[in-house]
Parts: structure tokens; sequence; C-alpha cells
């Protein structure tokens, strides 16, 4: 995303998932022998040929004589490697924010690498997002391709390509997004025909660029800032909006998300989650802002007489599922991180899910 367009929360909200992916890495560090591949830590690299262009994902396994069923993550918006290799010792994955081990005997758990950034990685800067090691920016490809469409080619190439596989129980194929991530889901779950369940959690069914306005009116509520300034910067927001929409397919970045990529992740998922069939999980925090509509879902799907749906707010949990607590002169005196929670929220929910067939 781009700094320039986010409002404090939304940035602090960053900072806690790439937070809360390291200190699921952590595991990861407490090694006694240096990991130097994906494969040390039990996963094969495939690459295949997509439409759009070479797609390179990871599959929790190294030995394929087993079927069983595949939960595909999808990430949230970071230029990101699966793994980063800090030093001699010490290498983290960065891609489950969740200890996905306790499911590996129910699941083979798939991650697609970010388009023009590599699997495992010796560069990164302080925040864990991917380095060119000869320019020691983000590599521009990445910024070219970063956009929902291209995202959902891809996921629709693994997906299809998977269910064509001898190891893999076509039978139960689960897509899980989360952030960015979530607004993929929708439209893979709305569409492809091979997906069984999605789980959408964190998103903003409206799309992206309209959080930021109704931060702003929140701040003015909560007399964080006055009401002349919240209008003053959502007047600015609008500029800016019509600023990105002069020239929607610039891949130029400033340090942060392109025209591109900001008008296509802001269009609205709400359609696609209204069209899927499958059973949809839907996990959001009540303290985050991104995620408000999701209190309103329930409406549309009672609307249509739609009933494939599990709602699950957390109540009290951000955009990465922190839970604070404050003193009584309400300041923050802790932060507990409870993915792990919402993992085995969604693991058990799955058990409960009968076979669908194929649409």
């Amino acid at each position: 995303m781009n700094m320039l367009y986010l409002a404090p929360m939304q940035r602090k909200a960053i900072h806690l998932i790439i937070l809360a992916i390291w200190f699921t890495g952590q595991v990861s560090a407490q090694q006694t022998h240096p990991k130097n591949s994906p494969k040390d830590f039990g996963f094969t690299v495939f690459s295949i040929k997509g439409r759009l262009d070479s797609i390179h994902f990871i599959v929790s396994d190294t030995v394929f004589k087993q079927k069983k069923p595949i939960f595909l993550f999808s990430q949230g918006s970071l230029p990101t490697a699966l793994f980063w290799k800090e030093d001699a010792t010490h290498t983290w994955q960065q891609f489950l924010p969740f200890l996905y081990k306790p499911y590996l005997k129910d699941y083979r758990f798939v991650i697609i690498s970010k388009p023009a950034i590599p699997v495992f990685t010796y560069s990164a800067d302080p925040n864990y997002l991917y380095l060119d090691p000869v320019t020691h920016k983000t590599p521009q490809a990445y910024f070219d391709r970063s956009y929902l469409d291209y995202y959902v080619s891809q996921a629709n190439e693994v997906i299809n390509y998977l269910a064509k596989q001898k190891w893999v129980d076509a039978t139960k194929i689960v897509i899980c997004g989360h952030s960015q991530g979530s607004k993929v889901v929708a439209k893979v779950g709305a569409i492809n025909p091979h997906v069984t369940q999605v789980v959408y959690l964190s998103g903003n069914p409206l799309g992206r660029y309209d959080q930021n306005i109704r931060q702003l009116r929140k701040d003015a509520l909560w007399g964080k800032i006055s009401n002349q300034e919240a209008q003053q910067q959502i007047d600015t927001l609008y500029t800016q909006w019509a600023t990105i929409n002069q020239k929607p397919n610039d891949t130029h970045s400033a340090g942060g998300d392109t025209n591109k990529a900001w008008i296509s992740f802001s269009k609205p998922s709400l359609n696609y989650l209204l069209k899927i069939k499958v059973p949809l999980f839907i996990g959001y925090g009540t303290a985050d802002n991104t995620a408000d509509y999701c209190d309103l879902l329930p409406l549309d799907f009672i609307r249509l007489g739609k009933h494939n749906y599990t709602l699950k707010p957390y109540l009290g949990y951000d955009h990465n599922f922190f839970q604070a607590t404050y003193d009584e002169e309400g300041r923050r005196i802790s932060n507990r991180e409870h993915w792990d929670d919402v993992a085995k929220d969604v693991f058990d929910w799955l058990k409960t899910q009968p076979t669908v067939k194929r649409r």
C-alpha cells in the first residue's frame, strides 16, 4: 500500500501484519540445523506456465504418495519472499501468520509467490520486504503485476493444476485469503468450479479506498481530530482518488501501491461474495475499520435467501487479530495476537463441512 494514502491506524495495521508473521517465523528460528531451502521446512517448490506469466508456488510436502485436500492461502499486500534467510542460523517463513504444523496431517498448504519476488531470499529491508540484491529496490516487475486480476489468474491456474494431480483430494480444495488476499479469494471462489470452501478474513467488501474516509470520520467522532480537519483530509482523499483514476493503468510506485493496484483492489468484492455458492467462512475483528461492512453482510445474504455462510466477528480484535488492553486512562498496556485462535476456528469449521459436489 502507498503510505501516502493511509491513515495512521492503517499504517499500524500493516506493521502488525509483518509483526504477526515474524512471530510465527520465530518458531522457524529455533532450529538446531540451518535451513537453506524450502525443502528444509518441508515444502516443495512448483513452477508452472500460466496465461500471464510463470507461476511459482510451494506445497507443504516433499513426498507426494498420499492424497490430501488442499488449503491455499492468499497473502496480503506486501512484497515479501516466502522465506527469508537473515543470517547463517536464522531463516524465517513469512507466508502463514498462524502455526500450520498441527494441520499438516489433514491438508497440504499451498502458497503462491508474489510476482517477481523469489520464493527464498537473502535480501530484505528492515520490514522484511524483498529487495533486489543489485538495485536494492522492489523490482518494477512486481508493481507491473500487482493487481487483482493478476492474482486471481495465478490462483485459478494453480487450483486447476492441483485438481488434476493424483496426490490431491480434489473433493476438498479450500481457499483462504486475508486482507488483500480476501479480495482474491472472493473472486476466485465465485468463478472457480474446483473450490469447495472459501475463508474470507479481514476483508472490506466495499473495496479498499473507502476505509480511509470512514476512519477519518471516526477519528473526528472520537475527538482525535476536529471535524474540520477530518473534512479537509477527506477532501484531499477525493482529490487523490481523482488523480489516481486519471491514470488507471500507471504502475509507477512512489514507495507503495500503484494506481493500477489501488483501482483494482478498490472495486467492491461484495458482488463476488454474494455469488459464491460453496460454504463461506467470514472472519473479522470488530476493531478493524477495514472490515466494518462485514457486520452488514448477513443483511445482503438474507435478502437473497442465501444460507451458505458462517459469520465470525472477533470482538475487539483489529485487522490482524490483535487484541489491545488499555488502562483506566486509555493507554494501551498490551497487544495480544490471536492468529492461532482464528486458525483453530477455521479448521474446526472445515471439519463440519460435508463433501461438496462439483459445480
